[in-house]
């Protein structure tokens, strides 16, 4: 049979059946073999596909770098995962409403009495995957330890803040920047992050600040970033997401390392728990990432390791303010 999904992009699967065979009676649907990535959404069906296949085949094209923009560095149309493909049909399988109703709701004896033990059980701690579905993800009392880490700069340099689930992800970037030692006007400058393949920025600044010239490096069609709070993207450790300065070819990787149990003898936060190298005390404008290798190298005034206790103070200045 053929199968026609998304109506715009219009992706034509067939579907063929290749055996029938014998079966445990409580098997569940998987995935035993397959081929190559999987389109990403809403890339213009089989010619934008095309396109960004042939970008990625030479990644120092300016069209292969914004592609990584959209879909980050990891996208490999080549790569298929096995692994995430059955955890995907897993995740879908279990969140159906029916298959919630009856694991999370009822005793699961085909529509009994509702077990109200499982069902409170759920809620508090018990049905991980039910909860993320549902965005409540137990959070209280919990902080997210970040690593922001400074892409295409070896040696490494990065911070690692521990924050509150509930802070915005446009507060986070002030924090980011105070992190790093920006503290001036003019760090305040246009960003935006990846978040599932869409653009979250501050559209804001992007108006009448900069030049028409200016303007035209920076990503259209930019969504809020005002209202997405941090817990509704991290929601397990190791998930992550890119930030971009487009005017100061800064790009950002910021990773879930742990969440944790907030410190009840520490209870402000941010606070940033470690640290490696430094930047420029400005956000000066590098075309290309090595010119900046070029120019910490040479600098004398850019301390090569991270002053915790410095960057902490910068942190404390913002809440305050906040």
């Amino acid at each position: 049979m053929f199968y026609e999904y998304d109506f715009g992009d219009s992706w034509e699967h067939s579907i063929r059946l290749e055996a029938i065979t014998e079966t445990a009676q409580d098997s569940k649907p998987a995935c035993i073999n397959g081929e190559r990535n999987c389109p990403p959404e809403d890339c213009g069906g089989l010619p934008g596909y095309f396109e960004l296949v042939e970008a990625v085949k030479n990644p120092k094209s300016q069209e292969a770098k914004e592609f990584r923009e959209w879909l980050g560095e990891t996208y490999n149309p080549e790569k298929f995962n096995l692994k995430k493909a059955n955890h995907d049909i897993e995740f879908g399988r279990t969140m159906t409403e029916a298959n919630m109703m009856r694991d999370v709701l009822f005793s699961g004896n085909g529509g009994g009495d509702l077990d109200i033990s499982t069902f409170m059980n759920s809620l508090i701690s018990g049905n991980e995957n039910f909860q993320k579905q549902m965005n409540r993800l137990s959070i209280s009392g919990k902080v997210f330890e970040l690593k922001i880490s400074v892409q295409g700069l070896k040696p490494e340099v990065s911070r690692t803040i521990e924050v509150e689930p509930k802070l915005k992800f446009r507060d986070l970037m002030k924090f980011i920047r105070a992190s790093f030692g920006w503290l001036d006007g003019g760090s305040d400058m246009g960003y935006y992050f990846i978040i599932d393949g869409k653009k979250f920025g501050k559209s804001s600044l992007f108006n009448g600040w900069y030049t028409p010239e200016s303007q035209k490096k920076i990503p259209s069609g930019l969504y809020d970033d005002s209202k997405i709070k941090l817990s509704e993207v991290f929601t397990a450790v190791g998930e992550a997401v890119n930030s971009n300065m487009p005017l100061y070819a800064w790009k950002f990787r910021i990773k879930c390392e742990a969440i944790k149990d907030k410190d009840k003898k520490n209870p402000n936060y941010p606070v940033c728990v470690a640290g490696k190298g430094n930047i420029t005390p400005k956000p000066t404008s590098f075309k290309e990432i090595e010119q900046y290798i070029a120019f910490i190298a040479q600098s004398d005034d850019i301390p090569v390791e991270a002053d915790l206790e410095k960057i902490n103070g910068f942190l404390e200045g913002f809440r305050k303010k906040k």
